[in-house]
């Protein structure tokens, strides 16, 4: 069935209403939280609980009543410390875990934890165990050890013990004097499929996600990691994976688009298109929205018309649409919503539904609901070393910032601006993010929070 889209003038069609507080904790280090409505109606948040960090484990919340009210709900804790849920369209409910490679592969081989729910999301399976292959173009990636440049908390994994011991890799208690275990030398990668976030099932049944790799023989400089953006596709419901094109490739020389002018302002780890999310349109082509350079950094979109084969290549969408972690919504009216952060926490719409005409000068700006926590700009609980001022993620001149509003360009980290969204019902839309120093009063110590608001298409 086709869909008419609004007409692009409807600009100020929506409200925002008062932020709320979904979870908090005074000394916690919850970050990027995502958002799914499940088929039973219910709706599921899953956050990182230990910090942005390889090895950190998810917490969950749930609400049965529309979203009035949160609890925390475990799913096979044991064996999921990463969890990932993907709604597929027939109702089916997808939890990945992440993969780690298999003892005697070389990191081409992954085995992964998965369940699955045929209730819509209510009750899910026992654990199922899939095997995933590398595609020509993904890299093993660094090892557990070889991670612990982030200052991982190598601690915490004993709680991939279950997978890493069924991947191969013996997992010894570490004793005193005694070298590192075996499994410190396994490599995991995140839940296949990504998320709710970055996989999209096309109208032909199959899956598309998206996942970053480098592609060139050579880069033009070594340091940058110069990294593409892969589409990959599924024909089998998200268990098995194949390469289905490159959405954005990476260009050293007019990267992340032609003409940028602060490339050098870029960090090598940013030199990449990352964190793609894509909608398919009412014509039939895909649309995706993509990472290119972090914080401050215009983000890219692109399209393509034959199922993620070919696209256009990649270009801004405006040089104040920028960050991390962009999420793309087609709403049940055609309506096409972006969320995205850092820095500043957004969310805008395109009524033609083609991502052509985004509403840039009327999206909202969720911080305006923040005010006591920007101003009290307490110094947050976060345990990234590399994470004290905002201003440490941000990729631009700040001369080039001149739409942000100053206390968040002075804050301490305030939040990681990964926010994420969904529809709950035509016309109201749940959007969520996290808060480090969040203030509930004036004098009253800081929490770590996940916050909530709602957006409301406006009936007059």
């Amino acid at each position: 069935m086709s869909v008419t889209a609004k007409p692009a003038n409807d600009a100020r069609a929506w409200s925002r209403g008062e932020p709320f507080t979904l979870f908090s904790e005074r000394d916690g280090n919850m970050v990027c939280p995502g958002i799914a409505r499940l088929p039973c109606g219910d709706l599921l948040v899953n956050v990182c609980r230990d910090g942005d960090y390889p090895l950190s484990r998810t917490r969950m919340l749930r609400s049965d009543d529309g979203g009035a009210s949160w609890r925390e709900d475990d799913l096979h804790h044991d064996f999921l410390p990463v969890k990932s849920p993907v709604v597929l369209d027939d109702g089916l409910v997808r939890v990945y875990g992440e993969a780690a490679d298999v003892k005697g592969t070389d990191g081409k081989e992954y085995l992964y934890f998965y369940c699955d729910s045929t209730d819509g999301g209510r009750t899910f399976s026992e654990i199922k165990t899939g095997r995933y292959t590398l595609t020509e173009h993904e890299q093993p990636g660094p090892t557990i050890q070889g991670s612990a440049y982030w200052g991982v908390h190598l601690d915490l994994v004993v709680y991939r013990r279950a997978l890493l011991e069924a991947a191969g890799w013996r997992m010894p208690r570490p004793r005193p004097g005694v070298g590192l275990p075996e499994c410190f030398e396994a490599r995991l990668r995140g839940p296949l499929g990504g998320s709710q976030r970055s996989c999209l099932t096309l109208v032909d049944g199959s899956m598309l996600s998206f996942d970053s790799a480098c592609i060139a023989g050579e880069r033009a400089d070594p340091r940058n990691v110069g990294k593409s953006l892969l589409a990959l596709v599924s024909h089998d419901r998200g268990v098995s994976w194949q390469s289905q094109g490159v959405a954005a490739t990476y260009q050293a020389g007019a990267f992340p688009y032609e003409g940028y002018a602060h490339a050098d302002c870029l960090p090598p780890w940013e030199h990449g298109y990352y964190e793609g999310s894509a909608v398919q349109l009412a014509d039939g082509r895909v649309y995706a929205t993509m990472r290119s350079g972090g914080g401050g950094v215009p983000l890219c979109h692109a399209w393509s018309a034959d199922g993620g084969r070919t696209w256009t290549p990649p270009q801004p969408i405006d040089r104040r649409v920028c960050g991390v972690a962009p999420k793309l919504l087609k709403l049940a009216d055609g309506t096409l919503a972006l969320c995205h952060g850092r820095p500043g926490i957004f969310v805008m719409f395109d009524p033609s539904g083609t991502g052509e005409h985004w509403q840039v000068d009327d999206r909202f700006d969720l911080t305006d609901g923040e005010r006591l926590t920007l101003e009290t700009n307490a110094r947050p609980f976060v345990n990234r070393p590399d994470c004290n001022a905002l201003l440490d993620h941000v990729n631009a001149p700040r001369a080039t910032l001149d739409w942000v509003k100053p206390e968040i360009l002075d804050a301490h980290y305030y939040s990681w601006e990964n926010v994420d969204m969904c529809e709950v019902e035509p016309g109201r839309i749940l959007v969520v993010y996290d808060l480090q120093s969040w203030v509930e009063e004036p004098g009253a110590p800081h929490r770590n929070t996940i916050r909530g608001t709602w957006l409301t298409e406006r009936s007059d």
